[in-house]
């Protein structure tokens, strides 16, 4: 019988397969509340908000684990939620591609439409690093502060991801309180409440580190 847990290669891959599962569960709870929503591009606004819990939840075990012990066994699916995240992040980008392209027209920067497109592409971007540099060879050749300086900037760009969420649906989320809040809330609206629990932890860290140290 194999030791997964002996085997780097296998114990790795098993982890990728159990984010995997736990991704596509995501995906189609998404994909069931936004049909049941009858939100138009169901399929693209699914990609894009799965990506966002995916990454965001992979950033959140940091701040879990100081606080709370029970984090602490998560926290070696950090690397694979924000992969799969990522590849998530891939695939809205792809059936974006058509809006994207907009952001590189003058009329879009004259008529100041291009914030939601340049914020998403930004966090994207940011991304996109991050994933290339999440691999053992890019800690050596990098070295371990640096390496990590330039993952933090991944929490630059969950907050660009909740600002190309409040530039898209915003208006949405304002008729919805102004009409009283009637039925459930949009999910985009609590995926950004969840992006800004994540800050907030971080933030709450990074305090209590920093009363630590002047003690």
């Amino acid at each position: 019988m194999i030791n997964f847990k002996k085997n780097k290669f296998l114990f790795d891959l098993s982890l990728y397969l159990k984010t995997f599962v736990f991704a596509l569960l995501i995906f189609l709870g998404a994909y069931l509340y936004l049909s049941w929503l009858k939100i138009p591009g169901t399929l693209n606004k699914t990609t894009a908000d799965t990506a966002a819990l995916l990454v965001a939840l992979s950033m959140i075990f940091s701040s879990l684990g100081y606080f709370f012990n029970f984090a602490d066994r998560l926290a070696i699916y950090r690397k694979h939620l924000g992969m799969i995240g990522f590849g998530f992040a891939v695939w809205h980008l792809l059936l974006s591609w058509s809006a994207l392209l907009n952001l590189f027209k003058v009329e879009t920067w004259e008529s100041g439409k291009m914030w939601p497109m340049l914020t998403g592409f930004l966090a994207f971007s940011i991304f996109t690093v991050m994933a290339l540099i999440s691999n053992q060879l890019s800690t050596r050749l990098l070295g371990s502060k640096l390496w990590k300086g330039i993952l933090r900037f991944g929490f630059l760009a969950l907050i660009l991801v909740m600002l190309h969420v409040f530039f898209l649906k915003s208006a949405r989320w304002l008729t919805w309180y102004q009409e009283g809040m009637q039925g459930p809330p949009a999910l985009s609206l609590l995926v950004v409440i969840f992006t800004a629990i994540v800050l907030i932890l971080r933030l709450a860290l990074w305090f209590s580190l920093s009363k630590r140290r002047a003690r």
